[in-house]
């Protein structure tokens, strides 16, 4: 009886907003609009009807084109992004099939990125490329939580495995717009030339993203790298040092 006392506690605070809000599993506005069409892209696509627009959860057919995205060719170097805008802390990703039409992903892989230009994926413990379960219909949504949060302006999603063709339609949850989750707005600048000031190291675990959040929060640091043990791509569970400039 305690337990369905519980499990009924749960559920209500999950319904109430402001709990949903502080859980950062909040839409970031592909489905609703908010993010504008010109801020998602993808690939390829098997035409205009099925461009990266049509990629928003819950579209449907119509007059403006199909009920997914869908990719030009079925292999795997096919991908769909949003480009969020400023960087959200990111929990999880809810997909759907192509509407009115038998083509879903089955699998896929998740990658981000701050700049757009550099992409690392989601990785599991064993420091593998983590492979999320997609969809087995048309319209029944999937939602995958990441075991921890990552931090990024890009979501991309990669599909593995199919049904028929790669379609596709998506939503991003995370920390709602404005959040403000780090201390400076320009959380990350690459570090492309020689230092005119000192670097200073310490010790830190997690990803490279994860040791720039740690470094953009300290006023003083202007620039991030990796550096040591901390390499983009690299996924390590012993303590990585990571090279602060000191601006």
């Amino acid at each position: 009886m305690l337990e369905i006392l519980s499990l009924v506690f749960v559920i209500s605070l999950l319904i109430n907003s402001s709990v949903v809000s502080e859980l950062c599993i909040d839409p970031l506005g592909i489905e609703d609009g908010t993010i504008p069409t010109e801020q998602l892209s993808a690939s390829s696509e098997f035409d205009l009807a099925y461009g990266a627009h049509r990629g928003r959860l819950n579209t449907a057919t119509d007059s403006g084109g199909k009920g997914a995205w869908s990719s030009k060719t079925n292999d795997q170097y096919q991908w769909i992004q949003v480009d969020l805008g400023k960087l959200h802390k990111v929990r999880g990703v809810i997909t759907q099939g192509r509407n009115s039409y038998d083509q879903w992903v089955t699998f896929y892989e998740i990658l981000y990125s701050v700049d757009g230009d550099i992409f690392q994926p989601i990785r599991n413990s064993d420091c593998q490329v983590s492979k999320f379960v997609g969809n087995s219909d048309e319209d029944t949504t999937v939602t995958n939580m990441f075991s921890e949060p990552i931090y990024a302006n890009f979501v991309r999603i990669h599909p593995t495995d199919w049904y028929r063709h790669i379609s596709l339609r998506f939503e991003i949850l995370g920390c709602p717009r404005g959040s403000q989750l780090v201390g400076h707005s320009t959380y990350y600048k690459s570090f492309r030339q020689n230092s005119q000031r000192s670097i200073m190291t310490r010790k830190s675990s997690g990803s490279c993203i994860r040791c720039a959040v740690e470094c953009m929060r300290t006023p003083e640091f202007k620039y991030f790298k990796c550096d040591g043990g901390c390499r983009l791509y690299t996924c390590s569970n012993d303590d990585n040092f990571v090279g602060f400039q000191i601006g």
